[in-house]
């Protein structure tokens, strides 16, 4: 059976969704250390940083995905989706904590960073997603966006969903 242009866009765009929070996860580790230590990164650090950095974004790619986040499109983000995302991190970040403290205890993680990381890893997955809502609805960087009178719409399903769009969009 044929897949569509559409199933490659989809699995093309989950592909992208994955790679951009690989590389949040990147970084969201790498500014817990730097806020830990001022943005001056210690030698004797560096090292446990580059170490357990692989794994990291190993456990948080496989929560991830665990949790679906890239069943949707980020145009579409919401509260479930950013709800997914906190219970993704979460777990995660249950799994860095027990294992940078009872599992791998020869490579010293400052438990600030173990704290950190989450925090910082929710603000930059959950702020992309909603940039790009924003911006892609034209709700983001467009000074000539009109303020038009509230109206009620009254339909059933797919139609009446059109007809939103249609509308915010004019």
């Amino acid at each position: 059976m044929m897949r569509s242009y559409k199933q490659y866009l989809v699995n093309y765009l989950s592909l992208l969704a994955l790679l951009h929070d690989i590389l949040a996860s990147a970084l969201a580790w790498w500014l817990a250390f730097l806020m830990r230590f001022n943005f001056e990164l210690p030698p004797n650090f560096m090292g446990a940083f580059l170490k357990f950095l692989p794994l990291v974004i190993l456990i948080q790619a496989g929560a991830f995905i665990t949790f679906g986040l890239y069943r949707g499109i980020w145009r579409f983000a919401s509260l479930p989706d950013l709800q997914r995302i906190i219970k993704a991190v979460a777990l995660s970040a249950l799994c860095i904590a027990f294992i940078s403290l009872f599992v791998r205890t020869q490579i010293v993680i400052p438990r600030t960073v173990i704290v950190l990381n989450p925090l910082l890893l929710i603000l930059i997955m959950g702020g992309s997603r909603f940039t790009y809502r924003a911006w892609k609805e034209r709700h983001l960087f467009n000074p000539m966006r009109r303020q038009g009178k509230p109206v009620i719409i009254l339909g059933a399903e797919d139609a009446a969903i059109s007809l939103i769009k249609e509308l915010s969009r004019g």
